[in-house]
């Protein structure tokens, strides 16, 4: 039977890679990704940049800013990943249908099939696959490449960033003999103690171990950590299908107090539709039906939407709609509003309508140049005079101060 040829694809530091793709200033500079900036919230994500201070997943903000003073905060926006990721799995599926998602940032491919129809060698397959997220995406990831995924998990681990490392089947014994039991994956720090006092110490150890000991010790998983330490995982990839096909786009902001302001809720409005539209074009999609969701004080909230007659994907023309809809349902104001929310169902792509009338033309120019503008300097960077005031950090850490941005009438 050939060897089976099994990839782990683990993006590099995600959370933190997305914000510094997005946010030009950022780059190369320690980060954390977190929850709301300004409260109690732990590390969710940290930059290579912050690593290098000993910084790490799970780690009290305090402590990490203990260990580095200078570290940028930068409020998550889940939604922005599990987007990307998307668009990260369906490129995968265009290698194998055989694409297994073991967590937001990482899969495993089985490419045994597959592998030559595309390129000579699974490296030049990863390769390949390395290069496709880099240019499509801007990222990068680590691929490990093994006969199981026991072992591809661990190869990826072997080199990051941006690595990439295979472990033959004729590999495994002289790999596992000095290899720590920590380094498998599915064994903590409890485990490793339990495993530790029983002088098993690495890879090797445990596979020598008897299955009547370790059974004695950890209960029925005793075999199973037997084989792991042996190298061996017969268990298949699974079958993940990934649905392409976007249905909507949106963007969702908890304002910084409660505020029946007009001016804050209308440019805090066109933020959130302009957001959405550079979305939509970034992609190529466009789409018919707005939608606007307002949660106010008391946490009720209200949602309301319009379907328009052609497709639009300029955060203007959101944002017209979007105004129209709160005029119609939230005016005058029952309470002080909580988060604003937008997004643009009913979409389709590379079918936006086509105009020729001057107002249109310009519109579409201004906001392709704004596009050109946001990728090289930051979103924002550049603004309307009604959108002047910033989101704060708590939800777009990547927004710049108001004193930096440029209006446009």
């Amino acid at each position: 039977m050939d060897e089976r040829v099994i990839f782990h694809v683990d993006m590099n530091a995600f959370f933190a890679s997305v914000e510094q793709r997005d946010t030009p200033h950022l780059r190369g500079k320690p980060i954390i990704v977190c929850g709301n900036p300004k409260s109690r919230t732990v590390v969710a994500a940290c930059s290579y940049e912050a690593k290098a201070f000993g910084i790490r997943n799970g780690m009290s903000v305090f402590e990490a800013k203990q260990l580095c003073p200078d570290v940028i905060l930068v409020g998550g926006t889940p939604e922005k990943y599990v987007d990307v990721a998307q668009q990260i799995f369906a490129l995968l599926l265009q290698f194998t249908p055989h694409v297994e998602v073991f967590s937001i940032d990482e899969a495993f491919l089985d490419v045994t099939d597959t592998s030559q129809l595309v390129a000579a060698t699974p490296e030049d397959l990863a390769r390949l696959i390395k290069r496709r997220i880099r240019e499509g995406h801007g990222l990068t990831c680590s691929i490990g490449i093994a006969p199981n995924k026991l072992l591809a998990k661990l190869a990826s681990d072997l080199q990051k960033p941006d690595g990439l490392v295979r472990i033959r089947q004729a590999d495994i014994p002289a790999l596992l003999e000095k290899l720590p039991v920590e380094d498998l994956c599915g064994i903590g720090e409890h485990l490793k103690v339990a495993l530790n006092d029983m002088g098993l110490f690495t890879c090797a150890d445990l596979g020598r171990a008897s299955e009547a000991m370790l059974t004695a010790r950890v209960g029925g998983v005793g075999m199973s950590l037997k084989h792991m330490g042996q190298g061996v995982d017969e268990s298949p990839v699974g079958l993940f299908e990934v649905e392409t096909d976007v249905k909507s786009m949106g963007h969702a902001y908890t304002l910084p107090r409660d505020t029946e302001d007009e001016d804050e809720i209308l440019g805090t409005l066109l933020r959130l539709c302009e957001r959405v539209g550079r979305r939509l074009r970034a992609d190529g999609y466009a789409g018919r039906t707005i939608s606007l969701t307002v949660r106010y004080k008391d946490f009720s909230t209200t949602s309301h939407a319009r379907t328009i007659p052609y497709a639009v994907d300029s955060g203007v023309r959101i944002y017209q709609v979007a105004r129209r809809i709160l005029t119609a349902y939230c005016h005058p104001l029952p309470q002080r509003v909580r988060l604003l929310g937008v997004a643009v169902s009913n979409v389709t792509r590379h079918q936006r309508q086509m105009t020729f009338l001057n107002e249109e033309l310009r519109l579409e120019r201004l906001d392709r140049c704004l596009d050109r503008i946001a990728e090289r300097f930051g979103e924002f960077t550049v603004v309307r005079a009604r959108a002047l005031t910033p989101l704060t950090p708590k939800s777009h850490g990547f927004l710049l101060k108001r004193r930096r941005g440029l209006a446009l009438g």
